[in-house]
């Protein structure tokens, strides 16, 4: 089993709970900011040949990339499979890849994590 956790990076923590732990909780502060509505899966579509996007935020957007196609600049890849490569490079399956400038991905089954926008109604 393999977890991936992609997140905005934020040097905040609201602390609920913390085990018998004697230090400070958060809890009314983090009551202030709570999205309290019921949670709305993100609905994953395909957004191109061989691209599924899984997540779209302010902070990153999330897609599989089956095949091969020009990386995002600032991006971070994560091939699931061991195939492929990038920018002639082999792919190992659970390594990871960070795109400063540009990279072409090639016959890959990877995870693209980029910096993104808020989704839109169509995109």
């Amino acid at each position: 089993l393999i977890l991936i956790e992609v997140q905005q990076n934020l040097d905040l923590t609201y602390r609920l709970y913390d085990y018998g732990r004697p230090r400070e909780l958060h809890i009314e502060d983090a009551l202030e900011v709570a999205d309290r509505g019921p949670w709305t899966p993100f609905a994953a579509r395909d957004v191109g040949p061989g691209r599924t996007r899984l997540a779209a935020a302010p902070a990153f957007v999330l897609e599989r990339w089956t095949g091969s196609g020009a990386a995002p600049a600032d991006s971070l890849i994560v091939p699931l499979a061991s195939a492929g490569s990038i920018d002639g490079q082999p792919l190992a399956a659970g390594s990871v890849w960070r795109v400063e400038g540009s990279a072409m991905i090639d016959g890959a089954d990877a995870l693209v994590a980029s910096p993104g926008e808020a989704p839109t109604a169509s995109s």
